[in-house]
């Protein structure tokens, strides 16, 4: 990045609200693409001390993003994550965590300098009375409320300031999908035969079935037995009795989907195979 490193019906219901909740207030909803972009770099030459990033072209006032934001994103990244054993510093997915982290405080920065631009402002007003409807909807009790902050370690003020942030995307989109032209039959035509390929085209694949074992001699017996009859009863048999991959051996060897991209990029082992039929366009 450009930043230096950066009661009770049920126990199942109550776990669902809690799953709902986590869904509201940790994530950010959307990355704005926004035609004025606010941040035209996301790291200034110097980042000050203790901080991990500054977002430039936005107010000054929460342009940096401070090591205590960044810790406390990631505790609320490692809580939803739900690990039965949580990541420990330093390992690749704390570091994962911790890059999730940094990327939704960057997205409140951008979030916030968009409002800036645009003249938007979010009353206390608006966030409390959004703040209980979303009470209304998941926590049956302040207790249960209560619960969720702690285990997913949030504090009422961090809960605020997500509900402040939705509060502001919304307004954003409102206020850009209004000011914002609609766009030329040549522009979408323009924009269509950039991204055809790339978006706009299945590529070709096949249904096949594949019986996939590292013992040639296996696969040889399993090729023999298909020589005789090869129906799919038959290659249900023998996939469940020659190949080594779990999904062959469960599904009859049969792989569907599958394109040329994915056969080149398998990692080369004994295979019969035979093609069932292909698709694309």
């Amino acid at each position: 990045m450009g930043a230096k490193a950066g009661q009770r019906k049920g126990k199942g219901k109550a776990a669902g609200q809690q799953r709902a909740a986590l869904i509201i207030f940790g994530t950010l909803l959307v990355v704005l693409f926004i035609a004025f972009a606010v941040a035209e770099g996301l790291g200034s030459e110097s980042v000050p001390s203790g901080d991990v990033a500054n977002v430039s072209s936005v107010p000054d006032e929460f342009a940096d993003i401070s090591e205590a934001d960044l810790k406390r994103a990631t505790l609320r990244q490692v809580a939803g994550a739900k690990e039965k054993t949580p990541p420990k510093p330093g390992s690749k997915k704390y570091d994962e965590l911790q890059e999730k982290a940094q990327t939704e405080l960057i997205e409140g920065v951008w979030i916030r300098g968009a409002a800036e631009e645009l003249g938007i402002e979010v009353t206390e007003k608006e966030v409390e009375d959004e703040l209980a409807v979303v009470k209304k909807q998941n926590f049956p009790t302040a207790g249960a409320y209560a619960k969720f902050l702690k285990e997913s370690k949030f504090t009422e003020e961090e809960v605020n300031h997500l509900i402040e942030l939705q509060i502001f995307t919304k307004k954003i989109q409102e206020t850009v999908g209004t000011e914002a032209a609609p766009p030329s039959s040549d522009a979408i035509s323009a924009y269509y035969d950039a991204e055809k390929e790339a978006q706009f085209t299945t590529k070709e694949s096949r249904d096949v079935r594949l019986i996939l074992n590292e013992d040639k001699g296996e696969v040889e017996a399993a090729k023999a037995a298909l020589e005789k009859d090869s129906s799919p009863a038959s290659w249900k048999k023998a996939a469940k009795k020659y190949s080594s991959d779990p999904t062959s051996a469960s599904k009859g060897g049969l792989q569907e989907g599958i394109t040329e991209e994915f056969l080149q990029g398998s990692k080369p082992r004994s295979s019969t195979a035979r093609r069932e039929n292909s698709s694309g366009r």
